[in-house]
């Protein structure tokens, strides 16, 4: 009992500044699936969309992007729709399209050992908290029994998830 206790508690002090905030941010210029940003995300490795203007009103997601290091972004189209049948978009990214970092990151699959920890953890921020059970669900349903991160990957495309937060023993892990 008190070492659950302790590892709720040590848990978390982690969640003020653990969760890296939406970032807007604009292309500045393209080379290739390259692209610097004006706006840098706050950790490398961060991902997010990139959204192309079409006109005054329309708009499109053009590609994903990923921080590779600060204020550049490589662009991503393939996998975008999560499904290879479908077309890939044609768009190319362009100087002043909008960067949306951190896109669905406030929807947060948990992982936790317990139902106490679980219940601390979306008590504690404003966050969309996908419970574990619709995972496990997930893994059911794809024959699975033990989380990896293949299926975590899958999972969260088709779910729109953004972030995996896993409390273990004594620390907390995001993906």
């Amino acid at each position: 009992m008190r070492k659950s206790i302790i590892a709720i508690l040590s848990a978390i002090p982690l969640l003020g500044g653990f969760f890296p905030p939406t970032v807007y941010s604009t292309i500045t210029s393209v080379n290739g699936d390259e692209a610097t940003i004006s706006k840098a995300f706050p950790v490398d490795g961060m991902s997010g969309i990139v959204i192309h203007k079409f006109g005054n009103t329309n708009e499109a997601i053009s590609s994903i992007a990923v921080q590779t290091s600060a204020n550049r972004i490589k662009l991503i189209k393939d996998d975008m729709l999560g499904d290879n049948k479908l077309p890939k978009p044609k768009i190319s990214a362009s100087i002043g399209d909008k960067v949306i970092g951190g896109y669905l990151y406030n929807n947060v699959l948990v992982i936790a050992p317990n139902a106490q920890t679980y219940q601390k953890i979306v008590s504690s921020a404003p966050k969309h908290w996908i419970h574990p059970d619709i995972y496990a669900g997930f893994l059911a349903r794809e024959g699975e029994s033990t989380p990896n991160l293949n299926n975590l990957s899958k999972f969260a495309r088709e779910s729109q998830v953004g972030l995996i937060y896993v409390v273990l023993r004594d620390k907390a892990i995001l993906i």
